[in-house]
């Protein structure tokens, strides 16, 4: 099951005018200049293995880089530390990456590079491989022989625990992008709530002003009070005095989902059926973004469903073009 972290990172970075800034930062400069930033695009597809207990989001974007196309391949690391076996578990991505295009693309002579690209929020500074060569046992007599047999691949890495806030919000981006890896960055590490949302005053505030950020900013709320296992009510309260009493209607928002997803009930029962109620409220702010206002008898219908068509629908959303498209075979 998603996390939060992962929920909310993919809410935002699977657009690709939010995504565009942490690409750019991140890509040697090189190839950061030559990307058509224009031609990014979201493929649809996750590649990390649901079998994995600890597998995570990840994203896979397309971009023209110089005259050729080139894959983007995101992946969201939060385990509380450092995971020794990340570089494989990339590598095993990577291939699942590029067998797929192969066989969307059968006439192809030629495979596009894929870059991995790794964002860490633990609580501690990244002090594993970042690379596969680094994981083999060799001799160090022989390493220059034999490392051209070993398969290689090296990941970029954006460490936000060494990130400082002024730091994020410098970043080349939008709002948004700011406050979510601001939120990565700072919620998780226990620090007392009222310290994080005085430091996210600024980067809130901005993004509420900003215009591509929408709804989005009831879910980086709700985000905070479910990592912080709040209540509506105090949650509400603690933004209002620390951020600032402009945020109230966004606070009543966000007080209704959280009372949809089941946040102030007791019993497990009651808060995993919040929990679909929740799912099934940001489906449809999803729905309202992509394709205006959904009639009475689909907002009916996406209340009502189970959490296995939710988890579908949600998917099939990001890629799709039409409500059709979400739709399909239901």
């Amino acid at each position: 099951m998603a996390t939060p972290h992962d929920s909310l990172f993919k809410l935002v970075f699977s657009q690709p005018h939010h995504a565009a800034g942490e690409l750019r930062r991140l890509l040697p400069p090189r190839l950061a200049a030559a990307a058509r930033w224009d031609t990014l695009e979201l493929l649809p597809g996750s590649f990390t293995d649901p079998a994995e207990p600890d597998h995570h989001v990840d994203l896979l974007y397309r971009v023209e880089l110089g005259s050729r196309p080139a894959l983007l391949h995101v992946i969201l690391e939060h385990k509380s530390a450092a995971d020794r076996w990340t570089a494989l578990q990339v590598l095993e991505c990577a291939t699942r990456v590029l067998g797929h295009h192969r066989r969307r693309h059968p006439a192809l002579t030629r495979l596009p590079p894929v870059v991995a690209i790794v964002v860490y929020h633990g609580p501690h500074g990244w002090n594993r491989a970042t690379g596969t060569l680094e994981l083999f046992d060799v001799d160090p007599s022989l390493h220059t022989d034999i490392e051209r047999f070993l398969p290689r691949l090296d990941f970029l890495l954006d460490d936000l625990s060494l990130a400082t806030d002024r730091s994020l919000t410098a970043r080349t981006g939008t709002a948004l992008a700011h406050l979510t890896l601001l939120c990565l960055q700072l919620v998780r590490d226990g620090a007392p709530l009222r310290d994080v949302l005085r430091r996210l005053r600024d980067a809130v505030l901005d993004a509420r002003d900003a215009p591509d950020t929408g709804a989005a900013l009831i879910s980086v709320l709700t985000y905070i009070a479910q990592v912080r296992d709040l209540s509506g009510a105090e949650l509400r309260d603690l933004v209002l005095t620390e951020i600032g009493p402009e945020l109230e209607p966004d606070m009543t928002s966000t007080y209704d989902q959280l009372l949809n997803q089941g946040r102030t009930e007791g019993r497990a029962e009651g808060r995993a059926e919040g929990r679909a109620e929740g799912r099934a409220e940001i489906l449809l702010e999803q729905l309202t973004r992509r394709f205006g206002p959904p009639s009475a008898e689909l907002v009916e219908r996406v209340r009502t469903a189970g959490a296995d068509a939710l988890r579908r629908w949600a998917t099939r959303v990001l890629d799709a073009t039409s409500l059709d498209d979400v739709f399909a075979d239901d």
